[in-house]
């Protein structure tokens, strides 16, 4: 019977594994992305502010710009212990331009 709870328990962690974070394909063809050319930042009074509410506090981001990019994602860091990893969960690492040159 212990054996028995190892063998389901290690199934159902395999599953689990196999479905976390992995790109799926879409079945959608993609021109390549063109990097060579710089971000293009337009300046935005208009935006609608970020409100973003938790037990501790309350946070307010307000945008001043959009932007638009083409580049290569080189490198993503998660966050979640800090107050900032609320606020920014993700950080990317992105380069474009001579950067995104394969040499």
């Amino acid at each position: 019977m212990k054996y028995k709870k190892h063998l389901i328990f290690l199934i159902l962690l395999l599953l689990f594994l196999s479905g976390c974070d992995r790109p799926r394909l879409t079945g959608v063809e993609f021109e390549e992305i063109d990097t060579s050319k710089d971000p293009l930042q337009i300046p935005r009074a208009s935006l609608e502010p970020i409100i973003k509410e938790f037990k501790n506090g309350r946070f307010t981001i307000t945008p001043v710009a959009a932007y638009k990019l083409s580049g290569m994602v080189v490198s993503r860091k998660s966050y979640s212990d800090d107050w900032d990893g609320k606020i920014s969960p993700v950080d990317l690492a992105v380069v474009w331009v001579k950067l995104a040159e394969p040499e």
